[in-house]
C-alpha cells in the first residue's frame, strides 16, 4: 500500500448522491450527518493517513477491528486500501449506527457494524452524545474538558489553514455552545475479547481505537490469549501525558514497539496518537 493512503486505490463504487449524502474529495458518496465533521474525518483519515503511521500497515487480507467507527470513515479507508480485508466496526452512538451500516454496505460490503461501546467487561454504561460534535462523544464525556479541547482544535485548524488573526472569543463561545449540546443514552458495552470471540477472529492485524477516554478500559478488556492475536494497534489517547505513558507502557509490556505522536491538530489538546506493532 502506498504510504500516502490515496495514491494506489480502487475507484469508488458508482453511487448517486442523495439529500443526506456527502461527496468526498476522492469522489466517494457517503452517508453522513455534519459536513464539517465529515470533512474533518476525511482529512484526518484519507488525506493525512493518520492511522497508518510509524510502520503501521494493512497486509493483504487484513483483519481490522475499528473501535469508535463513527460514520465508518476509517473502515471505508481500509476497504479502499485492502479490498479483501475483514472489517468489524464498533460504534455506540444510536444516531450514527445506521449511517455506519449504510457506508459499510456501499463501500465496505463485507464489513460488519456492531452497535455497542467498549469497556473492560460486558455490561452497559451511560453514553454522552454530542449531535453537533459527534467525534467528542463518549462514555466519559466531560463538557468543560471537551469545550477546552474543542476550542484548541478549532484554533489549531485555523492556524494550520494560514489564518493570521486569532478567532474572536465571542465567535468561539457561540460556536462551542452549539457544538456541545448533549444527549445521554444507556448503551451496551463489550470487551475487546468478547468481540473477538463473537466474531471468531483468529488474528487481528490492526486494532484501531478512538474511544474518547475509554482507551485504557479497552486494553484492560483483552485477555492474555487474545493479546497474542493482535499484531498492530493504532489508538488515540485522550487523557494527557500521564495516560499516554501508561498506555504506551502497557503495549510495550505486551511485546510491541511503541511510538507516541502528537501532531498538528492535536497540539496542546492533551491528545496523542499511539502506534504499536510487533517487531517479529
Amino acid at each position: 500500500m502506498s504510504p500516502s493512503g490515496e495514491t494506489a486505490t480502487l475507484a469508488p463504487p458508482a453511487v448517486t448522491a442523495g439529500p443526506d449524502d456527502f461527496v468526498l474529495p476522492n469522489g466517494m458518496v457517503v452517508a453522513h450527518q455534519r459536513a464539517y465533521e465529515t470533512t474533518y474525518l476525511y482529512d484526518e483519515i484519507f488525506a493525512r493517513n493518520c492511522y497508518l503511521q510509524h510502520g503501521i500497515t494493512l497486509p493483504p487480507g487484513a483483519v481490522v477491528l475499528d473501535i469508535g467507527a463513527n460514520i465508518g470513515m476509517f473502515s471505508m479507508f481500509v476497504a479502499r486500501q485492502c479490498p479483501d480485508a475483514t472489517i468489524h466496526a464498533v460504534e455506540p452512538a444510536p444516531a450514527l449506527i445506521g449511517v455506519l451500516r449504510t457506508n459499510l454496505a456501499r463501500h465496505a460490503p463485507g464489513g460488519v457494524a456492531h452497535h455497542c461501546g467498549v469497556s473492560a467487561q460486558d455490561g452497559s454504561m451511560q453514553f454522552t452524545y454530542y449531535p453537533n460534535s459527534s467525534v467528542f462523544s463518549g462514555f466519559h464525556a466531560d463538557t468543560a474538558i471537551d469545550r477546552a479541547v474543542l476550542r484548541k482544535v478549532i484554533e489549531n485548524a485555523a492556524e494550520e489553514s494560514g489564518e493570521t488573526e486569532p478567532v474572536p472569543d465571542f465567535l468561539l463561545d457561540d460556536l462551542l455552545q452549539n457544538r456541545l449540546h448533549a444527549e445521554r443514552h444507556e448503551i451496551a458495552t463489550r470487551s475487546v475479547s468478547s468481540l473477538i470471540a463473537e466474531c471468531g477472529l483468529e488474528r487481528v492485524d490492526l486494532l484501531k481505537i478512538d474511544a474518547e477516554r475509554s482507551e485504557l478500559a479497552a486494553l484492560d478488556g483483552i485477555t492474555d490469549a487474545d493479546w497474542s492475536k493482535i499484531r498492530q494497534v493504532a489508538l488515540e489517547s485522550h487523557g494527557g501525558a500521564a495516560e499516554h505513558d501508561l498506555l504506551a507502557e502497557i503495549l510495550r509490556r505486551r511485546g510491541f514497539d511503541v511510538v507516541v505522536d502528537t501532531y498538528g491538530p492535536l497540539r496542546d489538546t492533551g491528545f496523542a496518537n499511539i502506534f504499536a506493532r510487533r517487531a517479529d
